[in-house]
């Protein structure tokens, strides 16, 4: 639900509000600390059961409650329980400390459906499976992507026949893999935030990962570390928390006059493949894995963006012969 939580985090920034990422589903609001949780369809018992759960493990702060419209009967339930913070997305509502506020137009183009839960395992399986053509156990394929052996065992039964040919070295069945990541990956999802800075992307991304260690690069810049051929346009990093750039020069931006995007990513094994690639020296350390990098460069647009995912591809094969 990565676009109604920017939208949400959006609305919020339009009121005024000093907002900070702590985490995917945590912020920091003028100073006081906020669990997000954002909810499709919700009745006014379905707040009210997950207030009653969030005052259980909270000792402090509020709980903000992002929806695709902000129905009466739900401004209700947030005029009355001042922990409650009510966002409502598609018609730009905003309820907080007893005031409704409405902006004038919607903060997202389109209400979406509810998303699927979202296989990150597997996922994270197929990206380890393509690191080399050697075999390895289910053991070997966990730890390089970050889960467990049985959700290995689960993963490879749900990829089928090709995964097994993948694990044997036939390349045919690695390009069959590299398609459909790129086809049905969703993205990373979770959290971004937008910066501006003028210093050419690639140096910006460095400047962040010196800053905060732990910080991964992506896209342009990634795919520039990768296989070095596409014109840098913007960079994309990975941070398990939200950070404040202005500290480095950067100014807060809109997406489309942003230079450089943060986002503290839904998918909780991008570390793990990540350090899986860097360890054998497929990648640089400090960049996700090739086909993280390929899908944020295919959905960044522009013309080139084909080649240079294909200059990717490349560069992963060469390690793949039969």
């Amino acid at each position: 639900m990565d676009v109604a939580t920017d939208a949400a985090i959006g609305l919020l920034q339009r009121a005024g509000m000093v907002v900070r990422i702590d985490s995917v589903d945590e912020l920091v609001l003028d100073g006081i600390p906020v669990e997000m949780k954002a909810r499709m369809r919700p009745t006014p018992s379905d707040l009210r059961r997950e207030l009653s759960r969030w005052r259980k493990r909270a000792s402090a702060g509020k709980l903000a409650y992002v929806v695709p419209r902000a129905t009466a009967s739900l401004v209700s339930v947030a005029m009355e329980e001042p922990t409650v913070i009510l966002i409502g997305v598609d018609d730009a509502t905003l309820v907080n400390d007893g005031t409704v506020f409405r902006f004038q137009g919607s903060l997202v183009a389109q209400p979406g459906a509810a998303p699927a839960r979202v296989a990150w395992g597997r996922f994270a399986l197929i990206r380890s499976l393509l690191r080399t053509p050697e075999p390895r156990t289910q053991r070997q394929l966990a730890g390089e992507s970050g889960i467990t052996q049985a959700a290995v065992s689960k993963g490879l039964r749900e990829i089928g026949d090709v995964a097994d040919a993948a694990r044997q070295g036939v390349r045919p069945a690695a390009e069959q893999l590299w398609s459909r990541f790129l086809d049905e990956y969703p993205g990373a999802r979770g959290i971004r935030s937008h910066w501006y800075s003028l210093d050419p992307p690639v140096r910006q991304a460095e400047a962040v990962q010196r800053a905060f260690p732990g910080v991964l690069v992506s896209g342009d810049t990634g795919a520039d570390r990768i296989a070095p051929w596409r014109v840098v346009t913007g960079a994309r990093v990975y941070s398990r928390i939200g950070l404040d750039l202005a500290s480095l020069g950067f100014a807060e931006a809109a997406s489309d006059d942003a230079t450089l995007t943060l986002v503290v990513p839904a998918d909780p094994t991008i570390w793990s493949t990540a350090a899986a690639w860097a360890e054998h020296r497929r990648v640089p350390d400090g960049t996700a894995d090739p086909l993280i990098v390929a899908h944020d460069v295919m959905n960044s647009g522009g013309s080139d963006v084909a080649d240079a995912v294909d200059r990717i591809r490349g560069q992963l094969f060469e390690a793949w012969s039969r």
